[in-house]
């Protein structure tokens, strides 16, 4: 019996069986998928994870430069552990995360933040074991081990600079109304730079009496007719007017140029940060002690410089004296028959010939030429001979000035003599005030006058570099005379004066010199003339807005801006740096 296949059935087969490769087809292709969307998924898990790190490290120095900001005179405040140089904050987060910041401030002005961050990857991106991965031609089995955690460190390397860096700067504007203004820098550091300490233009003016504002208005900076030797800088898009008389530049320049402004002088990058004028402690802080009501005499000492002598003498003096040394050649000259050694300044060879010597000079004299003749006017062979011998040089002489310092001792009356380093705290202040001690911080919460006889600071704590004087004054004015202000040590980083944001008049008056640095960033001051001196403001001004009147030099002393008294920080350098912190 024969059988015959039924096309049906065959039909049915081949379709079952191409189901079956397509089926297969398909879930091969849906497992590559869900692997692919898998592993996906983990690196995903793992790159937020990535960025969650250096999420929190930055966040770390960023808490880091903080408290370098508000702590600046103690690091080991608000938490942090200190141990030698170091300061430590260590930060667990809920989910397990960690972070640990470190200050090194081994290097007082130049601090270093490192933030080191461990962050918790989540659950499904930690598996350990096979994930299959599909490649063209057939699939493939990796093992995969995955840290549970993702850590990354970063330290920033930074640098203190100076508050203090401008001779003028203003939030607002600057408007040089008066006659006769001008500013320039000199160095009470360098004796080449200053006399004593104190400005002298006869040795020294500088070209650094910048003037800045932040205001990005037309015209934000009036120079008017004033001289000013440094740079001046408004805020992006403001502009500086300058009268007919007006000059802006170094000396050399304006000297060739008695009105205009010298190229890459005036700026419109001006955006400095105005230092906070808040008190920095409280009445009930720790160690804050009240001002002492001790009224007595007091004597104090000043050294007057005085020029005693002109000399002139032949020998160069040493050391150098602070007038400098002018030199001249001077008759008589000297002459000499043989060069002097060593040879002296001025040497000069006369051609003073010796003729018809019959005698070799023996031992020589030094001698540019001999000449041997023979000279047959004689019987018999006589020998002549003729050379130099005469040399010349001038007699140097050494013109300087010559000074003496003399200790000038004066007693005065005191309402209140501060001997002890330390912060204190009042409400008002009134009297004569002398301090004595370094590191001396006053807070007069209620505002201050230092403008009337009977109100007045002396400051003679011997110190002549830094800050040695913090005085905060609160309320909501401040009046201050040259004249009831004596800075004996002459430093302007001796006397800084900070108004608080509450304080929006101050009145600066007297025609003595001013030597100190005030700040009152919400302070608009018109300051009404100078006397007749050249030294009217020596230091810094920092205010809200400024307007000029009348006569006014303004000195910026160049050692302000090398005194690191700024408790900002400005980052030199970032690095990612291997992270230590311990996984877990």
């Amino acid at each position: 019996m024969k059988l015959k296949s039924s096309p049906k059935s065959t039909q049915l087969g081949a379709a079952l069986i191409t189901a079956l490769v397509i089926g297969s087809i398909l879930c091969v292709s849906i497992a590559g998928y869900l692997s692919v969307t898998e592993q996906q998924s983990l690196l995903s898990a793992r790159s937020q994870s990535w960025n969650m790190a250096i999420t929190i490290v930055e966040a770390g120095i960023e808490e880091g430069l903080q408290q370098c900001f508000n702590n600046y005179w103690n690091l080991s405040a608000d938490g942090w552990n200190k141990s030698g140089n170091l300061y430590t904050r260590n930060r667990t987060f809920p989910d397990g995360s960690v972070s640990s910041i470190v200050i090194d401030n081994s290097i007082v002005n130049s601090p270093t933040v490192r933030a080191d961050a461990s962050v918790v990857s989540p659950r499904f991106a930690q598996r350990r074991g096979l994930t299959t991965f599909f490649a063209a031609g057939g699939t493939t089995q990796q093992t995969t081990n995955v840290s549970p955690t993702v850590s990354r460190a970063v330290v920033v390397r930074t640098t203190r600079g100076s508050m203090f860096r401008k001779a003028m700067a203003a939030r607002n504007s600057i408007n040089m109304n008066g006659n006769n203004i001008s500013t320039d820098s000199f160095d009470s550091a360098d004796p080449t730079k200053s006399r004593y300490g104190t400005y002298d233009p006869t040795l020294y003016k500088g070209d650094k009496g910048d003037v800045a504002c932040n205001s990005s208005i037309v015209n934000s900076v009036n120079i008017g007719n004033a001289d000013i030797y440094g740079h001046v800088a408004t805020g992006p898009g403001g502009s500086v007017a300058l009268g007919p008389n007006g000059s802006i530049g170094d000396h050399s320049w304006v000297a060739l140029h008695p009105s205009g402004t010298e190229a890459g002088w005036v700026t419109d990058d001006s955006n400095f940060t105005v230092p906070s004028t808040d008190f920095p402690f409280t009445s009930s802080g720790p160690g804050v002690l009240a001002i002492p009501n001790n009224p007595g005499n007091y004597p104090t000492s000043t050294n007057q410089i005085t020029a005693t002598n002109f000399s002139n003498t032949t020998i160069y003096p040493n050391p150098v004296p602070m007038g400098g040394v002018t030199t001249n050649g001077v008759a008589p000259w000297t002459s000499v028959g043989s060069i002097p050694s060593p040879a002296p300044y001025g040497f000069t060879t006369n051609y003073y010939w010796v003729s018809n010597s019959t005698i070799l000079p023996n031992p020589p004299i030094i001698v540019t030429v001999i000449y041997t003749n023979w000279n047959q006017a004689h019987s018999g062979k006589v020998y002549t001979y003729q050379y130099l011998d005469h040399y010349s040089y001038p007699t140097l002489t050494y013109n300087y000035t010559t000074y003496g310092t003399n200790t000038i001792w004066t007693t005065n009356h005191y309402d209140h003599i501060i001997s002890t380093p330390a912060d204190y705290y009042t409400t008002t202040l009134t009297g004569d005030t002398l301090i004595t001690a370094p590191a001396v911080r006053i807070v007069v919460a209620n505002g201050m006058n230092l403008a009337t006889s009977g109100n007045s600071i002396t400051i003679a704590n011997g110190a002549n570099t830094g800050t040695a004087f913090l005085l905060y004054v609160g309320g909501t004015s401040f009046s201050v005379s040259s004249s009831q202000v004596h800075n004996l040590g002459l430093y302007s980083g001796n006397f800084v004066v900070y108004c608080a944001p509450t304080v929006t008049s101050m009145a600066l008056s007297g025609n003595d010199e001013f030597s100190g640095v005030l700040v009152a960033p919400n302070v608009d001051i018109s300051m009404n003339g100078g006397g007749n001196s050249d030294m009217d403001f020596v230091g810094a001004l920092i205010v809200k807005s400024v307007t000029l009147n009348g006569h006014y030099h303004f000195h910026w002393d160049e050692a302000l801006g090398r005194v690191a008294n700024n408790p900002r920080v400005l980052i030199t350098s970032w690095d990612e740096v291997t992270p230590t912190i311990a996984a877990h």
